[in-house]
């Protein structure tokens, strides 16, 4: 799933990683491999906070936010 949201991956220590990254250039940090993120909310709830897109996968589903 990350391959298909991010143009660019970085897996390491996110402390040293951090520290190599301009302001503002990265989306999202993963310090955890072991990590899930889940969301309890509906489809309707996550419309509503501009989510346009769903992408369905057999054990996740990535919810596409317009900018």
């Amino acid at each position: 799933m990350h391959e298909y949201a991010y143009d660019n991956l970085m897996i390491g220590n996110a402390l040293t990683l951090l520290p190599t990254l301009a302001d503002d250039a990265y989306d999202l940090v993963l310090a955890n491999p072991l990590e899930n993120h889940r969301s309890h909310r509906a489809e309707e709830d996550l419309r509503s906070c501009g989510f346009v897109n769903f992408l369905p996968g057999s054990l996740n589903w990535i919810a596409i936010a317009r900018k």
